[in-house]
């Protein structure tokens, strides 16, 4: 990562660039056609910006946004940056819970959120104790509109700055990772990071105007890039103001044709929250079933996930360490921190990858869903692969249940499509194509269908409640 100015922040960039792209359509609501440009949406954040520092939010000070995909939602997140206020984008979907785990960690002193999720912040936040502020999208008493004409003064937009402070110290983004599989953590980025990853979109000529269509909700990474990309490079957002309806977004889709070219590529990659982005590139002759190359960006290795010796050998499965721009830390969570890096400085991905003769890579599995049963390591997809073979068989997650004599044990979790396929088919299908140190060893369930997060995946943790307290077969 090359030398970045202790005061030449990602806020910066924007507002910079935001200005020259005012004439832009900034945002299009792919439902009902309204268009907003850049200079609107500029306009909007910098008086927002200027209403936080009137109402005390120094550089430092966390700033939460949660809400659907609206056109007010991406006016916090600009003025966030414009400010130095790290950002901590929350999942539209969660219960009081779920929130209360976010707000535990990031402690915001003011949050964003839809006006019907009022009612649950503020009990969240009085549960904590919190000094924080919640500001609501709409037309309502404490909302945004009504915090602006709070303070709203007549200076002229030309005349707004950035804040200045150090990049080096103020945290960007604070964004929500691994809550599928292990405890909910923050990663966190600092404007430093987010400079250099803003300076790559820079080294290639991009036309402006392109529309891009964004529907995945605020709290993803691929939004946070996504927003500060296309406002940096003046591309079109094309957004939904009606949520999770496939129906709706394949006819935004067919609206804008030029969404998807004629002769588009579609390819693998890999990344993960934790590196803001893919590590390792598909492009046009990747083999079937890679993910790609390393990017230049980044030095990858495999490592023996027990040893920690270096994997040099082709087609032998270990984990991926990543060597290049990443998080510096989970937020408030030095435990976790301390299992983030090797010795010499590589990120652990937890992510177990082989890669062939040609420096490919393969995604294998996740290392948290390794089931170690008498010393042998299983990999579940291995065993999920050949019972989803079955006709029978719709869905499979194998997890590991604990075993005072194995250790752990697979149990197999099956949806079916007709309900013709035993239990005992289940079993004697993987002992009969797999060795018999992955048998069943842990029983079969079936289930009408799997517990899923908001992101599509199957929530392992609360299918591993499941497992423990239904009776296996």
């Amino acid at each position: 990562m090359g030398e970045v100015k202790s005061d030449f922040h990602a806020g910066r960039i924007l507002l910079k660039n935001m200005r020259l792209n005012s004439d832009i359509v900034a945002q299009i609501d792919g439902v009902t056609g309204e268009k907003e440009t850049y200079g609107s949406v500029l306009s909007r954040s910098i008086k927002l910006a200027r209403c936080l520092r009137k109402s005390g939010f120094k550089p430092g000070d966390v700033l939460a946004i949660s809400g659907v995909n609206h056109f007010d939602i991406r006016i916090p997140f600009f003025s966030a940056l414009f400010n130095g206020l790290p950002l901590v984008c929350i999942d539209p979907y969660y219960k009081h819970d779920e929130i209360k785990t976010v707000l535990k960690l990031s402690s915001p002193k003011v949050v964003f959120c839809d006006e019907d999720f009022y009612k649950t912040y503020y009990t969240v936040i009085k549960e904590l104790g919190l000094d924080t502020k919640i500001i609501t999208f709409g037309e309502e008493e404490h909302s945004m509109k009504q915090f602006i004409e709070m303070y709203e003064d007549d200076e002229p937009d030309d005349s707004f700055r950035a804040l200045e402070f150090d990049v080096n110290k103020i945290y960007s983004f604070l964004i929500s990772t691994s809550g599928t599989t292990g405890n909910v953590k923050l990663a966190a980025f600092t404007h430093k990071l987010i400079v250099s990853k803003m300076a790559e979109l820079m080294t290639t000529e991009r036309p402006k105007g392109i529309k891009v269509l964004s529907i995945s909700p605020i709290n993803w990474v691929s939004t946070y890039f996504m927003t500060i990309a296309a406002g940096m490079i003046g591309q079109t957002l094309v957004l939904s103001s009606v949520p999770d309806n496939l129906d709706v977004i394949i006819n935004i889709i067919n609206k804008y044709k030029s969404l998807l070219r004629e002769g588009a590529l579609l390819v693998d990659a890999y990344g993960q929250t934790e590196t803001l982005g893919p590590v390792v590139k598909g492009l046009p002759g990747t083999p079937v079933g890679s993910c790609g190359q390393a990017y230049d960006t980044y030095i990858l290795k495999l490592i023996d996930p027990d040893t920690g010796d270096e994997i040099t050998q082709p087609n032998i499965s270990g984990e991926l360490i990543v060597k290049g721009p990443s998080l510096s830390e989970y937020y408030n969570d030095p435990e976790e921190t301390a299992k983030l890096f090797t010795e010499d400085g590589f990120y652990r991905t937890g992510d177990l990858f082989y890669k062939d003769e040609n420096d490919y890579f393969y995604f294998v599995d996740r290392i948290k869903t390794l089931i170690k049963c008498r010393n042998y390591q299983i990999v579940p997809v291995e065993l999920e692969e050949v019972i989803r073979n079955h006709e029978d068989v719709s869905d499979v997650c194998v997890v590991g249940i604990e075993d005072r004599e194995d250790g752990q044990r697979p149990v197999a979790c099956v949806v079916r499509r007709k309900n013709c396929v035993t239990a005992q088919e289940i079993k004697q299908l993987v002992a009969d194509k797999l060795s018999k140190h992955k048998a069943l060893s842990g029983g079969v369930i079936f289930l009408n269908e799997f517990p899923m997060t908001s992101t599509g995946k199957v929530a392992r943790k609360t299918l591993l409640d499941i497992v423990k307290n239904a009776k296996r077969e």
